[in-house]
């Protein structure tokens, strides 16, 4: 029963850890700059807390829509759109991060709406990785 406990509590733990907001308790600071955001990207900042955690360039987009959050489509094209494999981390509690997250190439040019961003987050506990999702909302307004 020990050794179940010992895998069942940090999978339950890691379940409550998918943020649709990121408030005191996720255990990044993870939030859009608001005045950074247009129909085609924006610039948000990423803060170490207590535990360190790394993060990509990776990035997704989703639509608020019927109170529902839906995945903004790709745009199609010829090419194959990735992200860089990078790996960037903040090396003290409080060093904070602003990235730029470009999407015209992906989504094109984002209607008025309310939107939301998610990004991965990793790090190393005992022998296995710990990921969490963590989202930041962000709206397009009409012009």
């Amino acid at each position: 029963m020990k050794r179940f406990s010992a895998f069942i509590i940090p999978f339950l733990l890691l379940s409550a850890l998918l943020f649709s907001g990121c408030g005191d308790s996720a255990p990044v600071g993870f939030k859009v700059l608001k005045d950074t955001v247009t129909p085609t990207g924006l610039t948000y900042r990423i803060t170490r807390k207590a535990e360190s955690w790394d993060f990509g360039d990776a990035f997704t987009v989703e639509r608020q829509e019927n109170r529902e959050w839906a995945p903004v489509p790709r745009v199609e094209s010829e090419f194959e759109v990735v992200f860089n494999a990078i790996g960037y981390e903040l090396t003290f509690p409080g060093a904070s991060k602003d990235m730029t997250a470009g999407w015209s190439m992906l989504y094109g040019e984002l209607e008025p709406g309310h939107y939301r961003i998610g990004k991965r987050f990793h790090r190393k506990v005992s022998a296995a990785t710990e990921d969490i999702t963590l989202y930041a909302e962000f709206d397009i307004p009409e012009p």
